[in-house]
């Protein structure tokens, strides 16, 4: 079973907690009441106070959670509130049409109200640290990213690609995250990818027309 949160509610229980209060306006869940939270969240400590993780919130006093990375600035704010599910976009942005589509699926997933940590726009800090200092914090904020996240957006191209993207994707899976796939490929998918996903829809229409507060399942069919 998932571990507690605040001695509460599980896991479980919270994020429907959430989803309740944004989707119906239901009551929002229990908060610390100003002090620091030590709640273990899916593998990372959450002030429900400030929403930050790895911040020090002014709220909440939070200290930075195991897993966060707290230097060279790169804190990530990973939600802050409850006016949309928490969302984490998983995108390769290496060429034009790669950084197209992750703009576009961005601006989409905003204009719904979602919480959108997007790993693009927290590159701060590599030309002061060394590429293996850089890489590292990366991979342990963007990971942490993950596990706080409610869901994760997927932009997939095919049988072949990006290796971060899919290795993004399969950490989500193994957590338990619900996973939507926008599929921006024509031709074969992988059965990895479409099995482990709760939706697949195709291109940003589908994005666009996907309901976040239902989550409805979608098989892939091509």
């Amino acid at each position: 079973s998932a571990p507690p949160v605040c001695g509460v509610r599980t896991a479980a229980q919270n994020i429907a907690a959430l989803r309740s209060a944004r989707c119906a306006a239901a009551s929002a869940p229990p908060v610390c009441g100003g002090e620091v939270c030590r709640t273990k969240y899916r593998g990372s400590a959450l002030c429900t106070v400030c929403r930050r993780v790895g911040a020090a919130g002014s709220q909440g006093n939070c200290k930075p959670a195991a897993g966060v990375s707290a230097a060279f600035g790169f804190h990530r704010e990973i939600g802050n509130g409850v006016s949309g599910v928490n969302i984490y976009l998983a995108s390769p942005f290496f060429n034009e049409t790669e950084r197209k589509n992750h703009d576009a699926a961005l601006a989409i997933l905003r204009e719904k109200g979602l919480e959108v940590y997007a790993p693009l726009l927290h590159q701060r800090g590599r030309e002061s640290v060394s590429r293996k200092t850089w890489a590292e914090a990366t991979f342990r904020d963007d990971a942490a990213a993950i596990r706080r996240c409610e869901v994760l957006v997927l932009l997939f191209y095919g049988l072949y690609s990006d290796s971060g993207t899919a290795w993004e994707c399969g950490y989500g899976y193994a957590l338990g995250k619900r996973i939507v796939a926008l599929h921006l490929h024509e031709g074969k998918s992988n059965c990895m990818i479409n099995c482990s996903c709760r939706a697949n829809v195709r291109g940003l229409d589908g994005l666009r027309a996907y309901d976040f507060c239902a989550l409805p399942p979608i098989n892939y069919y091509g």
